[in-house]
Formats: structure tokens, C-alpha cells, sequence
């Protein structure tokens, strides 16, 4: 059985859709807001999660985790980041999204660079 995170959404379709044209169905026993809610049931349960790459890792570091790759590619999903017009201009919201857009440009060059 699989864990769910979130709201069904496009990623979630997008998953199934993959999954059937694989001859797989979705079998969704339990639904949680965030990837560390998956990963936590994961490690109490015999329950799957399918997370990222990176995040899987992090997870398999700390929790009694195993992670494995899926039998077939899974097309790229883009990330976007959304606000309100109304923190649009406020120091704090501007100072925090360019943290959070710095972070997610390092991550693949960290992970080139940890490769070799």
C-alpha cells in the first residue's frame, strides 16, 4: 500500500497515469500533509512513500529507511515559488524567497560537485 502526500493534485495524477501505463494501480492507505509525515509512517508501517530523490536520502540517513528507484523513468517536475502581492515588496518575505530560490539553485551543484 502507498502513502499519499497532500491534496491530490497534478503531481498525483501525474503518478497514476504513469503507473497505468506501466500496468500498476495506486493502492492509497493513508494520506499525510508533508513528506516527513511519509517518511515517518514509512518507518512505522509497511506502508511505501514515494518522495524525491534528495529528500529520500535525507530520510534514509535518519529513519530506519530503505530507498529504491523506480523501474522506470519519472518525468521532471518543476517547482515554483507563489505569494501574495501584498509581500511582494515587504524586506523580510523578499529576503526569505531569495534564500529559498538560492537554496534550490545550489542543490544541483552540490550534488555535481559530491559526485565528482
Amino acid at each position: 500500500m502507498l502513502l499519499a502526500q497532500g491534496r491530490p493534485g497534478v503531481g498525483h495524477h501525474q503518478h497514476a497515469r504513469l503507473l497505468k501505463e506501466h500496468g500498476l494501480t495506486r493502492e492509497v492507505g493513508l494520506a499525510v500533509p508533508h513528506f516527513f509525515a511519509a517518511a515517518m509512517a514509512a518507518a512505522r508501517t509497511d506502508l511505501v512513500a514515494g518522495v524525491p530523490r534528495r529528500v529520500a536520502r535525507s530520510f534514509c540517513e535518519m529513519l530506519a529507511l530503505r530507498a529504491v528507484e523506480l523501474p522506470f523513468a519519472f518525468p521532471h517536475m518543476t517547482t515554483a515559488l507563489m505569494w501574495h502581492t501584498r509581500t511582494d515588496a515587504d524586506p523580510g518575505a523578499r529576503y526569505f524567497r531569495s534564500l529559498v530560490t538560492e537554496a534550490l539553485r545550489e542543490a544541483p551543484r552540490a550534488r555535481r560537485q559530491l559526485k565528482g
